[in-house]
């Protein structure tokens, strides 16, 4: 094993609650992101662009910003973006594509055609980069370089942002008259902190999760985006196949993989997920697999709030693929044949 395996990653990590901190004073420049009117007749709504954990950080909010603006917000494929004939939005829309390094060619392009045909680009980035020059507007999260390879500050960093933004957006009066909301980030803080100093349960777990390798990750509403990037930063890390899927899609068939000898991780922190997270995983453990929930009362326990609680989670999951490549004896800070920037084409 390399000497202080995991050192970068995990020192990544703890920079997150000192950036929670300043979130509230970022207020009036995410306000400043959006176009005068971004929802309602005279609107077309909000979508999101990216790939990888910036695009889960996108799917763990979506449900949040469609509560707080009224409308679905759709995840744009960048694929079908730079198809021909090219899937788009329609004109005067809002576009968020994120980025973490800003530079990721695909992305870049696709950012490019949606602005040419009419949307507004809002690009959240934490280095400025290409994307930059192609969007109407830029948000850097302003969190600092990344050490190790796989991507953690930065996606707690741009799912706080995407949240502060949607609070913006339902400000806005649309069809109605918008409400003005507080940001408490204290409790964002505290919540993320603790999580980060509680070390034993993540540990405990880890032991039976390298006695038993994962198989599926799975979650409800804001963390099926959460289980999909724990699967992604655990392949990263430590080379495993995982499966990722809401809980309804796991139950759907694909918890065939639960047997003997395998384990199927569970996210959850509103009520209505746990039962439904619960229930997929007593599947799982009808079929002799072994289960872990990171919850509200699971093994890995998480606040209540759902923000707090998606915050802590994303830590949890964050630590649970750290020391998971560590005792399986890799280096999580390298991830082995990976890079910070995907050239996609």
């Amino acid at each position: 094993m390399v000497a202080r395996s995991g050192a970068r990653m995990r020192a990544d990590m703890a920079g997150q609650p000192g950036w929670l901190r300043g979130l509230a004073d970022r207020r009036v420049e995410v306000a400043e992101a959006l176009p005068a009117q971004t929802l309602g007749p005279a609107g077309a709504g909000l979508w999101t662009l990216a790939r990888g954990s910036s695009a889960h950080a996108a799917s763990m909010v979506a449900p949040w910003l469609a509560r707080a603006t009224g409308a679905p917000v759709p995840a744009l494929r960048v694929d079908a973006v730079l198809s021909v004939p090219a899937t788009l939005p329609p004109p005067g829309s809002v576009v968020i594509a994120i980025s973490q390094s800003g530079r990721t060619p695909d992305v870049v392009e696709a950012a490019r055609r949606l602005r040419t045909a009419g949307c507004h680009v809002v690009a959240l980035v934490n280095e400025r980069g290409a994307l930059a020059s192609e969007a109407s507007h830029v948000l850097e999260l302003g969190i600092g370089a990344e050490r190790a390879i796989p991507a953690t500050k930065t996606v707690l960093a741009q799912v706080a942002l995407l949240w502060l933004l949607g609070i913006e957006a339902a400000s806005r009066p649309g069809d109605g008259d918008g409400v003005r909301r507080q940001v408490e980030v204290e409790s964002l803080v505290d919540a993320v902190a603790e999580a980060l100093a509680d070390t034993e349960p993540v540990d405990r777990a880890v032991g039976r999760l390298v006695s038993a390798p994962p198989v599926a990750g799975t979650g409800r509403g804001v963390t099926s985006g959460l289980a999909a990037e724990w699967a992604h930063k655990v392949m990263e890390t430590s080379g495993l196949p995982i499966f990722a899927a809401s809980a309804a899609e796991l139950a759907h068939g694909p918890v065939a993989i639960a047997a003997p000898g395998r384990s199927v991780v569970g996210f959850a922190v509103d009520a209505a997920a746990r039962r439904t997270v619960g229930d997929v995983l007593g599947r799982a453990e009808a079929r002799g697999a072994e289960t872990l929930l990171v919850a509200p009362g699971g093994a890995i326990a998480l606040p209540q709030d759902e923000l707090s609680g998606l915050l802590a989670g994303m830590v949890r999951a964050q630590m649970l693929a750290e020391r998971m490549a560590v005792a399986l004896g890799c280096d999580p800070d390298v991830a082995f044949g990976l890079a910070k920037v995907t050239a996609t084409q």
